[in-house]
């Protein structure tokens, strides 16, 4: 992947009000490891740990963000 993609997904994330800061991974979305969804089911987090996730081409975020 190339870093600019990379970057461009990393600032949308940066922004998302569902990030969490995990002292040994860094950004998570949501906590890590405990997906969420929404109340109509669709996905919310996915508990990833974010600067593995969005660097993974065929990776995409739960709320279709990126």
């Amino acid at each position: 992947m190339n870093n600019e993609l990379y970057l461009e997904r990393a600032k949308i994330c940066a922004v998302c009000p569902d990030i969490r800061t995990n002292k040994l991974l860094g950004k998570t979305c949501g906590d890590i490891g405990k997906p969420t969804k929404f109340e109509n089911g669709d996905p919310k987090t996915c508990g990833c740990v974010l600067y593995l996730k969005a660097r993974m081409k065929d990776q995409s975020c739960p709320q279709n963000k990126w």
